[in-house]
């Protein structure tokens, strides 16, 4: 059922406001009262946010970090129903609006695709794997690998030490995270260009682990 025109309207002033803090006349309100609801979804976002982002959290100086959430806040028209996502868009916004060069913060974007990495594979929908044997044979036989991974490519090795000190060492960093099947916990580990490379051969191509190693 459609919502009333009227209805529509006050609903995106009211959103609208809690965005920018722009008063409005909202049939039925008291502006003490609104201003309340306000704090509270501001709250709320800040706090999604925050939560996913402790690193950066820490290492942004708080008048700037302050800054970002607010314009984020006021800005950005969030898409998703969950309040965890929310942090995603925050990191597309970040990008988006290039903010690594506005603020002078070259590590930000490494940060930030660190950071969410992790929030959204804990929160990601379990992913089934195909039909596979308990054993077999590890070097010739195809592995199995647990869906649940990505591979990332940092310009700053954001996952092995605190900002500040992966600042002065930029270079090319692959990245492999995972989700433990068992426990649910996210796990990463630092890779190799070629230890890349064998783990594309095997779970794109499905090699085995001898293949892998003949083409190399």
């Amino acid at each position: 059922m459609s919502l009333h025109i009227e209805t529509q309207t006050i609903q995106s002033n009211f959103s609208n406001y809690c965005r920018n803090g722009e008063e409005i006349n909202i049939p039925g309100t008291k502006p003490e009262g609104v201003k309340q609801y306000r704090k509270l979804v501001f709250g709320v976002v800040k706090d999604a946010i925050e939560n996913s982002y402790p690193i950066a959290l820490e290492y942004i100086q708080a008048e700037i970090w302050e800054e970002m959430v607010y314009l984020f806040f006021k800005n950005h028209k969030c898409r998703s129903f969950q309040v965890w996502n929310i942090a995603g868009e925050f990191y597309e916004y970040a990008l988006e609006n290039e903010w690594a060069e506005k603020y002078g913060l070259p590590v930000l974007n490494d940060l930030l695709e660190f950071e969410w990495t992790e929030t959204a594979m804990y929160n990601m929908k379990d992913i089934e794997n195909g039909a596979y044997l308990p054993s077999g044979d590890f070097y010739s036989d195809t592995p199995v690998f647990n869906p649940e991974f990505k591979l990332l490519q940092f310009t700053y090795p954001v996952h092995l030490m605190k900002p500040t000190a992966a600042l002065g060492k930029p270079a090319s960093y692959f990245v492999l995270i995972f989700r433990d099947l068992d426990d649910g916990r996210i796990h990463f580990f630092d890779l190799s260009v070629f230890n890349v490379w064998m783990i594309e051969q095997m779970s794109v191509y499905g090699k085995s682990l001898e293949q892998t190693l003949e083409t190399a």
